[in-house]
């Protein structure tokens, strides 16, 4: 049987990605995300579906120049592990498409592109217009924290 692999596209600055598309809740476009200081440290979150969800700036995490906090955004919303309640918000300039091919069309990644560390991307897949860069989600989220804030990521739902 042939397996297929379905990605979400999006475009981060220069750069086009995917996300795996069975990680994916829903796109949400041109919403306004809020802000909230907890324990001097401000947080981002968007209200999706009726639940309060984080948001992670990926162009920050992936040292480029971040969002503007002002005026409306592009997410898309994914739950990351095994847990579908606890969901992420993924800030990007542009969802784009969902494409479909065949597994091995997935090529390992070398190197860094865009300046990103390879372990932050799983993947990489020839597209019509040039690269798609699939982001290894999981470590894009946890890449940075240790001790008690990595459990509390990994066990608490949003």
């Amino acid at each position: 049987m042939d397996q297929s692999f379905n990605a979400v596209t999006f475009r981060l600055s220069d750069g086009v990605f995917g996300l795996d598309a069975l990680k994916v809740r829903e796109i949400v476009g041109a919403q306004v995300r809020q802000t909230l200081s907890l324990d001097g440290e401000t947080k981002s979150f968007i209200q999706s579906r009726g639940k309060t969800v984080p948001v992670l700036d990926l162009r920050q995490k992936f040292g480029m120049e971040g969002f503007d906090q002002a005026g409306p955004h592009s997410f898309i919303v994914v739950h990351p592990g095994l847990e579908k309640d606890r969901l992420v918000a993924l800030q990007v300039d542009a969802a784009m498409d969902i494409i479909n091919l065949p597994s091995e069309g997935l090529k390992p990644v070398t190197g860094t592109f865009m300046g990103i560390p390879d372990h932050l991307l799983q993947a990489v897949i020839d597209g019509a217009d040039g690269p798609i860069h699939v982001v290894n989600i999981e470590e894009a989220l946890t890449e940075g924290l240790t001790g008690e804030s990595l459990l509390v990521l990994k066990d608490k739902a949003s």
